[in-house]
């Protein structure tokens, strides 16, 4: 089965610098997932903000994950005033991958392993907040201290590009076994 991640066309992402990046979308679904590779070059105090549901989305969590793909950290509900979630501290030099998904679809321990409802496409009855008030799937995310690198791809693109690089590959043996004989 494959697992489609929403992602979004986002411009210049090429070489993002170390200053802010900020991405905004609307999910269609509840269960949307919107996902951001990063790379720290050196120690640095990276900060992650959803910036949403204060404009009327829905209640954000930000689940972050190391080169291996392995969660080590995950945010709901910062009460800071200004974000509704929010991750920051030291970076240790590396790449990372940041989700952002709508409350209760917490991403799992590894990225090898579902969303808690990936297979549930309305899961809460749509954009609903903890006090039941109905929200848009409108999101927002900023994240400082570190280069962003893109948006992570959709795995059906990934598994439509190895499909094709396979079909490529048995015409080439066909062609060059028809050519042996």
């Amino acid at each position: 089965m494959i697992r489609t991640i929403a992602t979004f066309a986002i411009a210049a992402l090429a070489a993002t610098s170390a200053a802010a990046a900020g991405f905004t979308g609307t999910f269609a679904k509840d269960n949307g997932k919107a996902g951001f590779y990063f790379v720290v070059t050196a120690p640095t105090t990276v900060t992650i903000t959803s910036t949403g549901f204060a404009a009327g989305g829905f209640d954000p969590v930000l689940s972050l994950y190391d080169n291996t793909g392995f969660q080590i950290d995950f945010n709901d509900d910062q009460a800071d005033g200004v974000s509704d979630s929010l991750l920051t501290g030291e970076f240790a030099k590396g790449k990372y991958t940041v989700f952002l998904t709508q409350y209760d679809n917490v991403g799992p321990a590894s990225l090898g392993l579902p969303f808690n409802y990936d297979d549930q496409p309305d899961f809460r009855g749509g954009f609903i907040d903890s006090t039941g008030s109905q929200r848009t799937g409108g999101w927002a995310i900023d994240i400082s201290g570190a280069a962003v690198s893109g948006a992570v791809p959709e795995p059906s693109s990934w598994a439509m590009l190895v499909v094709g690089f396979g079909l490529v590959g048995a015409a080439a043996r066909r062609r060059s076994s028809v050519a042996a004989a």
